[in-house]
């Protein structure tokens, strides 16, 4: 990853910043975070933060925090698997720095495990391979090693690297302004207060409950907030605990950053190739969130655990959307998540009865709908610092709703046509107004004309036949309506 591609990512310079200063760079030497500062494209201290949260890479196998034999016989069982490898070859399988590899394959030369069965020629750089293969000595080892953990895959990082990674990134230690949040939730409808309550939950980076009736924008206001969210993290391929590894890089969840091979500067301050650069996780599930989603899982590798959704969000934003509907207890669930989320880790059982702690740091968004009080109790409720209910539209936000959806397709739509479709929603169908309506009827609408061949324009008819739709059942006639109720005088129930 190199430094401008991260520097770019998280928004702290330009592409054209980093151009003017590889430029100076060319005419002056120096390093580019140098150049940068000294071009006041970036302040030092800025810098710093993001080199401070960048992992160094090892240069030596007791950088690495763990066990000699650990890398031995992972190195072993990766030339065992690919019977003929070179140094660069093993190095990019096990992601790790070419000097920790090297130092390795001295050792495996010293004990009379490896030895070298000619050059080969790599053909993008031309660059001479001194082919290596084990003898049988260390094909004996490698099968031992394989026999008690046949895991092969990149290195895993010491857990306290991890824990210490983690805590440097921690999601409290990026600060989300009140322009930040606005301009994150300039797609979203504008409700009073929303900014100043939200403000505090996403700095705190703890946990948040959205909840309110059905179709006005808590799953979308959720994800919202987790793009809020812009610095980058750095996520290892695998954990070792003790001496088992566990599986933390999801490329299916996780975000990498996308690397170029133009070499102007090479790594951010010599970053470690065991860690991955993302942006911050987001992870979102729902009704299909299980208790066996929150241990530790068997199916990543052989020899290999499969991190639990809540370690693979580290750093980031677990949505856990739909709460109550999940097949498992709601109660046991929540208390699994916030247990995590207060303590600060997680504690997960191995297969062999032991317990790994793994830390947890991020936002935990819990999404449900207005019957919130029911599906989670007091001593829970209690347990969630922060909570926000996204509430109905009134009728005149829901009318400039429609009258904004209707003009996308040059409809005009007069007052007494939206008192008409809200009049239908709430008296002849008896739903509340929700936020997601005005686009459904009026997107419907455009569609029953596009059938008819017509230009979109409002008809009741029509109208009628888009409302449809939205439920499944029949209007009841809804009488005089709101409007025209207060137009004649009569006094509307309710």
């Amino acid at each position: 990853m190199l430094l401008g591609e991260l520097l770019v990512a998280q928004g702290l310079v330009t592409d054209s910043d980093v151009d003017q200063a590889l430029e100076h760079q060319r005419e002056n030497g120096g390093r580019l975070g140098d150049c940068l500062v000294a071009l006041d494209l970036i302040a030092d201290d800025t810098l710093d933060d993001a080199l401070r949260r960048t992992p160094k890479a090892s240069a030596t196998i007791a950088d690495i925090g763990l066990a000699p034999e650990v890398l031995r016989d992972l190195l072993l069982k990766t030339l065992a698997a690919a019977v003929v490898a070179a140094e660069a070859d093993l190095a990019e399988a096990l992601k790790l720095p070419r000097s920790v590899v090297a130092e390795g394959i001295v050792d495996a030369f010293a004990c009379d495990l490896v030895e070298t069965c000619g050059v080969a020629v790599d053909a993008p750089a031309k660059e001479p391979k001194t082919q290596l293969r084990l003898t049988a000595k260390g094909r004996d080892w490698a099968a031992a090693a394989a026999a008690r953990n046949p895991y092969v895959g990149p290195a895993p990082v010491s857990l306290a690297r991890y824990v210490q990674q983690v805590r440097a990134q921690a999601i409290a230690g990026e600060k989300i302004d009140a322009a930040a949040i606005d301009a994150g939730l300039a797609g979203y409808i504008s409700r009073p207060r929303l900014r100043r309550l939200l403000g505090p939950a996403v700095n705190a980076g703890r946990s948040l409950l959205i909840y309110g009736d059905g179709g006005n924008g808590k799953s979308l206001l959720a994800r919202h907030i987790a793009d809020l969210y812009t610095q980058v993290v750095h996520v290892p391929h695998c954990v070792a605990v003790g001496d088992a590894i566990v599986r933390v890089f999801d490329p299916a969840l996780h975000r990498p950053l996308v690397a170029s091979d133009d070499a102007a500067d090479t790594t951010p301050g010599n970053a470690d190739p065991q860690w991955v650069a993302c942006y911050r996780p987001i992870v979102h599930v729902g009704a299909e969130l299980t208790a066996d989603m929150l241990e530790l899982g068997c199916d990543a590798a052989p020899g290999c655990y499969d991190a639990p959704l809540q370690v693979k969000a580290a750093n980031g934003v677990l949505i856990v959307d739909d709460i109550g509907r999940q097949r498992d207890d709601t109660i046991g669930l929540m208390q699994r998540l916030l247990a995590g989320k207060i303590a600060g880790h997680d504690r997960c059982s191995l297969a062999d009865g032991r317990h790994a702690e793994l830390p947890n740091d991020g936002l935990l968004v819990l999404v449900s709908g207005s019957e919130a009080q029911q599906v989670i109790d007091e001593d829970l409720m209690r347990r969630i610092p922060f909570k926000i209910e996204v509430t109905p539209p009134s009728r005149p936000a829901f009318a400039e709703l429609l009258r904004a959806e209707a003009a996308a397709y040059r409809i005009e739509l007069a007052a007494a046509d939206a008192d008409f479709i809200m009049d239908q929603i709430e008296e002849g169908y008896g739903e509340p107004l929700a936020f997601y309506q005005p686009s459904f009827v009026i997107r419907r609408l455009v569609a029953v004309c596009d059938f008819i061949d017509e230009p979109p324009a409002f008809r009741r008819d029509l109208a009628e036949d888009a409302m449809s739709n939205l439920f499944a059942a029949r209007p009841q006639a809804p009488g005089p309506g709101r409007a025209t109720a207060r137009a004649l005088g009569i006094a509307k129930r309710g």
